[in-house]
């Protein structure tokens, strides 16, 4: 087997960087960085809004969820008198028959 290579690799040349530029870098990453964190902020902002106006959504959701237990409760109320009534009627005609 052959170990030699079978071609020459040469190194992809770098510009390599002005030296104010490496001195500029700092400042830059900088007023990246703020930029960054002034987006999350706005972000985290609009995330609590949001979750305020589930909130009042669910406190809505639940008010009427009460409301409607409470509606059931009644109509569970009047379903058991009209079944007293007519077991009552049955009765009575029973008793006429």
């Amino acid at each position: 087997m052959n170990d030699k290579p079978s071609a020459r690799i040469i190194a992809f040349p770098c510009a390599p960087e002005p030296a104010d530029a490496s001195a500029d870098r700092l400042p830059r990453a900088l007023a990246a960085l703020e930029v960054a964190l002034s987006l999350q902020r706005e972000a985290l902002a609009r995330w609590q809004a949001t979750f305020g106006e589930l909130r009042g959504s669910m406190a809505t959701v639940s008010g009427s969820a009460d409301r409607c237990q409470d509606s059931l409760a009644q109509l569970g109320t009047l379903v058991v008198g009209l079944d007293h009534a007519n077991r009552a009627l049955t009765i009575t005609l029973d008793d006429a028959l």
